[in-house]
């Protein structure tokens, strides 16, 4: 044996193109002394001829191929080097890597084997990097391979290249050779050099490029049963499957506080994740305890201690209170009764220790869908591991870990069974479909869950208690509870007399549910809630209310001071019809706070909490967590009739407390919802009298005023409280907001961008008064871009959009209000190239609004294709797509997708169902139908049509007009005909006015012109019908007609710009000019920024 040398021995079998250039770069990069020696296993490529004539190596040749052991065996023996360096052909060396690997054992008494990492290969010493060529390879190898070794400790090197020393070889015998052609022999060597009392080093400052698994890939080697061979006599030899125990959790790992002193792992293995750990703290001390004795002897090898046996008996003679962490890897599955495990580990964790442990979700998605075809079958590892003997679902984890007396502060999931898109559609319709039966309501969050990983520690001291109250409010509640279900230690829910499912709901959460009668009176509900509340704490949400999911880890961090009595949380109340659209108020109120017996809700009605001990409001912090409440978007008013009740209520209660301003406040708020303005405005002025102009709601009353005479068309005392407002509120963009959309009204539309870019510039207020939502942002912007969409300016307008979309992805209306303009103007595929470049691809909702946006202008084709990029089923895509195949004419499929509908938007799929029938002219079928559908106004009309009833035009009046909509746009003249004649000769005014809007959307002119003149001829109060009807008149040069017609308008509203720039058209078409100059003189004297001179061609 010469010292220093390495004898680099190298297997060959065929390939001979990799040999080379491994050959090639072990004499370029190699600078310490060594010899080559290749043993070829019968190459038949040209590869013996090769090495033949080669003068620097040493060449055994084998007639045939005898494996990877028996060959790297020869060459050890016929080898001279102090250290022998295993290496694969089908690597390329780099420079400085044999010197690294070498000056490191030199430096390094223990280490058995040390290894370099590479960028292909399993375990630990692959490295993410893309190197396409020879050159990349060493130009990262120069800047990688540097001498400040950067090394780990680990459980496993692999054969690709490995330094070891020929001494330790000769004591612990060289590669096995049973395992044959190969793979599993490095495993086998490893774990004997641990034995042995030796480490093994993966060294992170140096790389080697490795192709990889060259040998087995094109040489026609069946590489599957090769390795289930060896799988097999390795198992047989050591007693174990290496894979099985020699993982460390990375997960796991990054759970571990970094001051860690003590550590238990139980089911330690072979000691990994312990390995891991010292590599990360060295004063770190890990125990571990492991059944399997051949697996506990090399863990013990590697970790400080192991206790070999039971864990459910080691645990109780282990010393107390002296672990900071104990881990759990995979562990309590395979527990006899692990609830009364998790028990016996609280007596060994130190004061804040933790438990971190990982386990299988036996809910995942692949269970379920093993079960649906009729499968449980246990396997070797996985969730059906077959010595599991107990299975967990997320729910049974925290309840285990809740009745030990432990609180879970960290989770995480981990996820996998999504194997495919049907996979994914299952998941979605599992989740709907338990649902609607009440099983689960968070299926979507739980069926991709392979494995939670979770920390828990000892409860904390204070407690925190859910409180709502609800009534019908199984559409919500899920959303509301999952929110926050992982950080209450108890859930509360009064309920009032639920006829749906709410109560099943609440109770799946675990929730205490007492059932009230509902006496006209909120606070009383609330406050039965906190009288069954047993926490310390209180948080109090409604159930169409969420915590934002990135405050949820504040709240419990906030009930450790004792200074407060409660926290004042923000709330974003969305408004309109959907979360997505911008509509939202910002305000601020008390939700979470003690549960002292002091602290009660007065108010019936928009009720407030009070100490009523003392009679004060409670001692209060601002809170950093919001509130998103849904309780304002249209849908849900209208279903819940929430303004005609809140009405009653508040009216009710005022007949008794009349000088109660804070509640006048808000029955002016509700009057103003119900459309009731001059009794909102009676009740504002009451309100607002004397008001304290600091008070968080003073700001909300003269938002609310500045509305209600707007609504009046009172513009003018509408911009003096606007002005007194900005006056005093000078950091508040709100009423400039309000002032530009005055200017809107006005079509004054240079002058509301004018005020909407000053809303910009102040930006959004940050303080407590309450505030509408982007008034000094994205909504001000959206203002603008509407502004310039409206003068025509429509490259500026789409800028503006684009700018919004940018920052706003999810603000669906400027999405809609942007590719509307697109879909209406440009070329379908121009359309669609754009979308792909701007839009997140990924969500179904935005190719769902392109379907919509194409099916208003009649295009179907074009809506189809948006569609068929839907990957996944969500409630309502069938109504889509069964809509678009009635645009295609095609009725069969149509009626196959609303079959399929479900939740619900299966009401509407069965009324679209029946019309395919009606259209198909299958009376029959629709009748049966329509007879299985809950009573609506659009069953009511739908009856109608077949002839099973003869319904009032009252009670089907929006379903009427919805119907002839949808018929245009499905060109279904002939029933739109048959539809219209049943209720057209009931019409009054209103209905001409919006049936002759219909026909104007549709460019049916001259049926709008005569809806008009009906709607005229009944004295119609909307200017613009007069409008319309004039420039039809102009547009023939029936210009006193036109003025006559025109005149209403003016008569109507005095301050209409677009009136004022008919008129003086009309006038400049009869050459009237003075008379012209003079309506311009008028409108100048009303809107000094306005001139009509270039406000219109004349004719």
């Amino acid at each position: 044996m010469i010292k220093g040398l390495c004898s680099i021995i190298i297997l060959t079998y065929n390939q001979l193109d990799y040999t080379k250039q491994c050959l090639d770069s072990i004499r370029k990069y190699t600078d310490v002394p060594y010899e080559i020696i290749v043993v070829d296993n019968g190459s038949t490529d040209g590869t013996v001829d090769y090495l033949e004539k080669q003068n620097d190596i040493t060449l055994i040749k084998n007639g045939e191929n005898l494996g990877f052991a028996k060959g790297c065996n020869q060459g050890i023996d016929v080898s001279k080097g102090e250290f022998i360096v295993l290496l694969n052909n089908d690597t390329i060396v780099t420079k400085n890597w044999l010197r690294n690997l070498v000056d490191f054992m030199n430096n390094h008494e223990d280490a058995g084997i040390v290894g370099p990492v590479t960028n292909n290969i399993s375990g630990m010493q692959k490295i993410n990097v893309d190197l396409k060529t020879i050159e990349d390879i060493h130009k990262f190898a120069e800047k990688y391979n540097n001498s400040d070794l950067k090394y780990k400790k680990v459980l496993r090197l692999v054969g690709f290249c490995m330094l070891i020393r020929r001494q330790l070889l000769d004591q612990i015998g060289l590669l096995d050779e049973n395992f044959g052609i190969g793979n599993f022999e490095d495993d086998d060597l490893c774990l004997r050099i641990i034995l042995n009392g030796k480490s093994l080093y993966m060294l992170e400052s140096t790389f080697i490029f490795h192709y990889g698994s060259v040998t087995f890939r094109n040489n026609e080697l069946d590489y599957k049963k090769i390795m289930e061979d060896n799988f097999k006599y390795f198992k047989n030899k050591w007693k174990f499957n290496f894979g099985y125990f020699g993982n460390s959790n990375s997960v796991i790992v990054s759970k571990i506080p970094v001051k860690t002193k003590h550590l238990l792992d139980i089911g330690c293995g072979l000691g990994a994740l312990g390995l891991e750990l010292k590599n990360h703290n060295k004063d770190i001390e890990v125990h571990g305890i492991e059944i399997n004795e051949s697996v506990a002897k090399i863990a013990s090898m590697l970790l400080d201690k192991v206790y070999i046996g039971d864990a459910e008996q080691i645990v109780n003679e282990l010393e107390e209170n002296y672990y900071d962490v104990v881990i759990l890897g995979n562990v309590l599955e395979h527990m006899h009764i692990p609830w009364e495990f998790i028990k016996k580990i609280k007596r060994l964790l130190s004061k804040n220790g933790i438990i971190v442990t990982s386990i299988s979700n036996i809910n995942n998605i692949s269970i379920i869908k093993g079960l649906l075809s009729g499968k449980w079958e246990y396997a070797d590892a996985g969730l059906l591991d077959r010595t599991h003997l107990r299975f967990f679902t997320y729910e049974s984890i925290k309840k285990m870990f809740d009745d030990a007396g432990f609180y879970i502060k960290d989770v995480t999931k981990l996820v996998s069974g999504i194997e495919s898109s049907r996979d994914n559609t299952l998941l979605y319709y599992l989740d709907n479909i338990s649902r609607i039966l009440g099983y689960s309501y968070n299926y979507k969050n739980e069926g991709d869950a392979f494995q939670y990983v979770v920390v828990a520690c000892e409860k904390v001291p204070s407690t925190l208690s859910l409180c709502l109250i609800t009534k019908d409010e199984e559409k919500n509640i899920a959303r509301c509870i999952n929110s926050v279900k992982d950080i209450v230690d108890e859930i509360v829910v009064v309920d009032t007399g639920s006829k749906d499912k709410t109560v099943e709901i609440a109770e799946s959460f675990g929730a205490k549910v007492i059932n009230a009668k509902w006496e006209d009176d909120f606070s009383k509900a609330r406050n039965i809630a906190i009288e069954n509340a047993t926490s310390d704490w209180i948080l109090f949400l409604d159930a169409d209310e969420e915590i934002k999911k990135e405050d949820v880890g504040k709240i419990r961090l906030l009930l450790n001071d004792d200074t407060v009595e409660a926290y004042i949380l923000k709330f974003v109340n969305y408004a309109g019809t959907n979360s997505s659209n911008g509509l939202t108020e910002i305000h601020y109120n008390l939700r979470l706070f003690r549960n002292n017996g002091k602290l009660k809700y007065i108010y019936p009605v928009h009720e407030n909490l009070r100490n009523i001990e003392e009679n004060r409001v409670p001692v209060s912090k601002n809170a950093d967590v919001t509130i998103l409440h849904y309780g304002y978007l249209s849908e849900i008013r209208i279903e819940k009739n929430k303004t005609e009740r809140y009405i009653n209520l508040i009216s009710k209660y005022l007949q008794e407390h009349p000088d109660d301003k804070f509640q006048q406040g808000n029955l002016a708020v509700e009057y103003f919802n119900a459309g009731d303005y001059h009794k909102a405005l009676k009740h504002l002025l009451i309100a607002t009298k004397g008001m304290d102009v600091n008070s968080y709601a003073a700001t909300r009353l003269i938002r609310y005023l500045i509305a209600t005479y707007s609504a009046l068309k009172d513009y003018d005392t509408a911009l003096r409280i606007i002005n007194d407002a900005k006056a005093y509120y000078t950091n508040i963009p709100d009423f400039k907001f309000l002032e530009g959309m005055i200017y809107i009204d006005q079509r004054r539309y240079e002058k509301a961008i004018e005020m909407f870019k000053e809303c910009v510039a102040m930006g959004d207020y940050k303080g407590i008064f309450i505030t509408m939502g982007g008034t000094g942002s994205y909504r001000a912007r959206y203002m603008i871009a509407l502004c310039y969409e409206k003068l025509g300016r429509l490259n500026d307008a789409v800028k503006e959009y684009m700018e919004i979309l940018k920052e706003n992805p999810n603000y669906q209306e400027v999405f809609i209000r942007l590719f509307d303009m697109f879909v209406r103007n440009e070329e379908a595929e121009a359309v669609y190239d754009f979308f792909n470049k701007h839009v997140d691809t990924k969500s179904p909702v935005n190719f769902a609004i392109m379907a919509r946006l194409y099916i208003n202008i009649g295009r179907f084709d074009i809506a189809k294709q948006y569609t068929d990029n839907i990957n996944i089923e969500v409630e309502g895509l069938n109504n889509l797509r069964g809509i678009i195949y009635m645009g295609l004419k095609d009725y069969e499929n149509a009626i196959k997708h609303f079959e399929l509908e479900y939740g619900k938007a299966k009401e509407e799929a069965n009324y679209r169902e029946a019309l395919c029938y009606i259209i198909l002219k299958d009376i029959n079928k629709a009748k049966g139908l329509l007879w299985k559908i809950s009573d609506s106004s659009d069953k009511k009309l739908y009856m109608t049509i077949v002839g099973e009833m003869k319904a009032k035009f009252d009670e089907v009046k929006d379903s009427y007009f919805n119907l002839l909509d949808l018929l245009l746009k499905l060109k279904e003249f002939d029933l739109y005909n048959e539809v219209l004649s049943l209720y057209v000769g009931r019409f009054a005014r209103e209905e001409y006015e919006r049936y002759g809007q219909m026909m104007i959307n549709y460019g049916l002119e001259d049926l709008a012109v005569e809806a008009y003149i009906k709607a005229a001829d009944l004295n119609c109060q909307n200017p613009e019908v007069y409008r319309y009807l004039a420039d039809k008149a102009l547009k023939q040069n029936l210009y006193n007609e036109a003025l006559s017609i025109v005149s209403n308008a003016f008569n109507i509203d005095r301050t209409d710009v677009d009136t004022y720039k008919l008129i003086y058209k009309i006038y400049k078409a009869m050459g009237q000019n003075d008379n012209a100059k003079e309506i311009e003189t008028m409108l100048e004297e009303i809107y000094p920024e306005v001139k009509l001179e270039d406000a219109a061609s004349v004719q």
